[in-house]
């Protein structure tokens, strides 16, 4: 029988654990809610051009870690308007490079050996570089945190399915390159299910496909990170393999509790404690 954690417990241990980076802030302050500190902190660390950067001894925003901080103060009643509104604001000119004509006209006549449409395009983890799953994925949640609409968003999913792998489940960025067909990855599947949770209806056979994927990857799985993003992820879908997975998430947390890293801690308690990333909102 699988021995239970209790949310509470998790809670306790998460408040002592340092959070350095932006990823581990920003998760803790998912984690626990009702601790206007977290958001305060991330709050201060927002650039002065309105993005988040994963380290403050490196100032470069980025698109992943500006969309986890708003993801993260969508949870906080003590977030700034004007932090927020400058956050999106760097978010929506934060553009992948192929949707640029250039890198459409290089994708079509001459780079085909990476097979995308360069007319769907979501964000890259930095400014000048191509669209990602994870930069992606993490700002359209942060869209519908805050019931934000923008043109950004539909073009986002659009990209987001059209690079989904064959057979299901996503990988870092493209499905295939140099001809082959890219292996998907547990993480990045789980971040572009809950991104497109809105098109379960009008892409209802990919989306279950991969959750499919994830169950199949993730019911033999050990690590704490990839469980807690499978479990938030089906959850999100009412799907039922959520609970036998979390129980195998409750199994890995006691293991490895006394070493569990920050981010990892964090993860956990969101996916045993609470209905994923939508919990909690203001």
């Amino acid at each position: 029988m699988t021995q239970q954690v209790a949310p509470a417990s998790l809670a306790d241990i998460l408040r002592t654990r340092p959070a350095i980076t932006l990823e581990e802030l920003a998760f803790k302050t998912l984690a626990l809610p009702n601790e206007p500190h977290l958001s305060e902190a991330i709050i201060k660390r927002q650039l002065p051009d309105g993005g988040w950067s994963e380290h403050v001894a490196v100032p470069l925003p980025n698109a992943y870690s500006t969309g986890l901080a708003l993801l993260s103060l969508a949870h906080s009643r003590k977030a700034k308007p004007t932090s927020v509104e400058n956050g999106f604001r760097w978010l929506s000119k934060t553009v992948g490079v192929e949707s640029h004509w250039l890198w459409k006209w290089k994708f079509r006549f001459f780079d085909t050996k990476v097979r995308f449409d360069p007319t769907k395009s979501g964000w890259p983890w930095i400014p000048g570089t191509l669209s990602w799953v994870a930069p992606t994925a993490i700002s359209l949640l942060a869209h519908e945190a805050w019931g934000r609409t923008s043109p950004r968003t539909a073009n986002a999913r659009e990209m987001l399915l059209d690079r989904c792998c064959k057979g299901g489940g996503w990988n870092a960025g493209n499905a295939e390159s140099l001809g082959v067909a890219l292996t998907p990855h547990p993480d990045f599947t789980a971040m572009a299910v809950m991104a497109l949770h809105h098109e379960r209806l009008s892409h209802a056979a990919v989306l279950a496909s991969s959750l499919d994927y994830l169950w199949r990857c993730l019911s033999t799985a050990t690590s704490v990170y990839s469980l807690s993003l499978g479990v938030i992820a089906l959850r999100a879908y009412a799907d039922p393999r959520a609970g036998r997975l979390n129980q195998r998430l409750a199994g890995a947390v006691v293991k490895v509790l006394p070493n569990l890293a920050t981010r990892e801690l964090a993860l956990a308690k969101i996916a045993i404690g609470s209905d994923g990333f939508g919990a909690n909102k203001p």
